[in-house]
């Protein structure tokens, strides 16, 4: 789906729902500190560092991220704008498991659902070890 000519995809990220839940931990986010200390510790996730771009925190509009969500929706819209594309994705398999709180985070979201070989699968986790 990255090859599209609209869509951004990165490396998986593996976060969303730990933010989610331990949203307290950066407060109300209403105060530039707040979210900028957000923002550095979203780019800061070892699966960001691995994106072919992460982008820096003077990159990014801090007054859209007034929430967990806006904040991974910055980073995220960020990353596609460095690719000329106008939509982000996320393709982490494990989210899988957490589709009811991807909806309270992202509600209109969209999700496209596919069904992998298992040997097809087999040899992808083989080269990555």
């Amino acid at each position: 789906m990255d090859s599209h000519s609209k869509i951004a995809i990165p490396y998986e990220s593996h976060f969303f729902v730990n933010y989610h839940k331990n949203r307290s931990e950066y407060g109300e986010l209403s105060e530039q500190k707040q979210r900028e200390h957000l923002l550095r510790a979203i780019l800061s996730e070892p699966y960001v560092k691995q994106w072919d771009y992460t982008p820096r925190i003077d990159e990014l509009d801090l007054d859209r991220c007034s929430s967990i969500e806006s904040a991974i929706d910055e980073v995220y819209s960020a990353y596609a704008r460095f690719h000329g594309k106008s939509i982000w994705g996320d393709k982490t398999p494990r989210y899988i498991d957490h589709i009811e709180a991807l909806n309270k985070i992202f509600p209109d979201a969209r999700y496209v659902h596919l069904i992998r070989d298992g040997r097809d699968v087999s040899l992808s986790i083989i080269k990555q070890w």
